[in-house]
């Protein structure tokens, strides 16, 4: 009779032979897999690799998602490139070119300071702003106060120029009598004094005794020049019919500390109101207070530049005496501006920097209508807020609307203290513009 033996009745080390050949089977088939490392997982196990490896890069575009369209948000044009004028080089448009307000820059000045004009000294870093209550002062471009010089209540100063030749001297102009004045910024006195009673007589259309008196020299400013001995002349507006004087001046010393009349300018524009001047990048601009516009000559036009000799004729308004003026392209250079008020504009390139360019801007309402300052725009951002693209108003003020506006300006404290001769003054210098107007268009 057959015994039945149990599981535990075995020795230890039994084992039936069908589970003996399995054993030695998956122990050839370990010992023939390879590492865990480089193996292939089972599918279950690729599959949830998988599923991971996709979670992943989705969260990964989410997060990414958003930068991109930052980054992206353009105008998908060249909009946001400007190129200057007169310089060749693209800049990026400021980020706040739009708002056109600039900054601020007269906090440290008196309160009672009316600015009337400003230049830039490049090796000073210095910006000279002109006050008509006889002072100027100097800012840095934040507008802290570097110092502040007084000539006295006697004089009106409306301009004011440097000489690259003549460090540590200012040039300023008084409106009338009309004269250029030395001011050495150092012993803070007055070195000389020319007079520059302009030579050519006012056109009476324009001016009478009234506002010539009260609209003499308004501006001033030195061009370097090889046909001057003296190095330059000095080129001065005069306010009422936007005449333009040059003056060869001996800085040095030479001919006898007397000036040298060499000429005139009837410069592009309205015809009146010459507010200020500046030189910039071998352009010559020039500023219309009541217009609010801005023209350009060429600089680098030869007959812009008196010749080396004054013509020999004594009659000085004779035409041999006028300086041609070749004016720059209006779509490239002409500005307007957006108020009234501009005594002063003047560029800057900040000593030592490559991008730090300026331009600063002198403002003094007419009849008080308004806060006096001085202001700073980047070179770019002013481009873009003021350069003029409208054709109808490059070719001058369309009277009108604009019209009405002039008129609500004069009311009051200033229509008293001009009265029926500012009137009349005005009225005259429109009928005159408005000819030439017709003339040109003749032509």
């Amino acid at each position: 009779m057959a015994q039945h033996i149990s599981d535990s009745d075995l020795p230890p080390t039994y084992q039936p032979a069908e589970e003996k050949v399995a054993l030695l089977h998956e122990e050839k088939t370990e010992q023939s897999l390879p590492t865990p490392a480089t193996a292939n997982p089972p599918a279950p196990q690729r599959r949830r690799h998988a599923a991971r490896f996709i979670a992943c890069v989705l969260i990964l575009i989410f997060l990414i998602a958003p930068l991109l369209c930052t980054i992206g948000d353009g105008d998908g044009d060249e909009s946001h490139i400007h190129k200057h004028k007169g310089k060749g080089k693209h800049h990026k448009k400021p980020k706040h070119s739009k708002k056109c307000k600039g900054d601020i820059i007269s906090h440290d000045l008196p309160d009672d300071y009316e600015p009337s004009d400003l230049v830039w000294d490049k090796p000073s870093s210095t910006l000279f702003v002109a006050s008509d209550s006889g002072r100027f002062a100097g800012i840095d471009t934040k507008g802290k106060l570097k110092g502040e010089w007084d000539l006295g209540d006697n004089f009106d100063l409306e301009g004011i120029a440097l000489s690259p030749y003549q460090p540590g001297l200012v040039y300023l102009g008084q409106e009338a009598p009309p004269s250029i004045i030395e001011f050495n910024t150092t012993s803070s006195s007055i070195t000389r004094r020319w007079n520059i009673t302009a030579p050519a007589d006012p056109d009476k259309n324009k001016c009478d005794a009234l506002t010539l008196k009260a609209n003499g020299i308004e501006s001033l400013v030195f061009i370097a020049s090889r046909n001057s001995p003296n190095g330059g002349f000095f080129y001065a507006g005069r306010q009422c019919d936007a005449r333009v004087f040059v003056y060869d001046i001996p800085l040095e010393g030479g001919n006898d500390g007397k000036v040298v009349y060499r000429g005139y300018i009837d410069p592009p524009g309205p015809g009146y109101d010459l507010a200020a001047m500046t030189a910039f990048n071998e352009v010559l601009y020039l500023v219309y207070d009541e217009d609010k516009v801005v023209h350009a000559l060429d600089l680098t036009d030869p007959t812009f530049i008196p010749p080396p000799l004054p013509p020999p004729s004594g009659n000085t308004t004779a035409p041999e005496w006028i300086i041609d003026a070749t004016k720059k392209d209006a779509t490239e250079y002409d500005l307007v501006f957006d108020r009234r008020g501009q005594e002063g504009m003047t560029f800057a390139e900040v000593r030592g920097t490559q991008h730090d360019r300026f331009v600063f801007v002198a403002i003094d309402p007419p009849k008080h209508k308004g806060r006096k300052l001085v202001v700073k725009y980047e070179l770019e951002e002013f481009w873009e807020c003021f350069e003029e693209k409208d054709e109808k108003k490059r070719k001058g003020r369309k009277f009108g609307a604009e019209e009405e506006e002039d008129e609500e300006e004069f009311e009051g404290k200033g229509r008293k203290v001009w009265g029926e001769e500012w009137e009349r003054a005005k009225k005259a210098a429109r009928k005159a513009a408005e000819r030439s107007r017709i003339t040109k268009d003749d032509e």
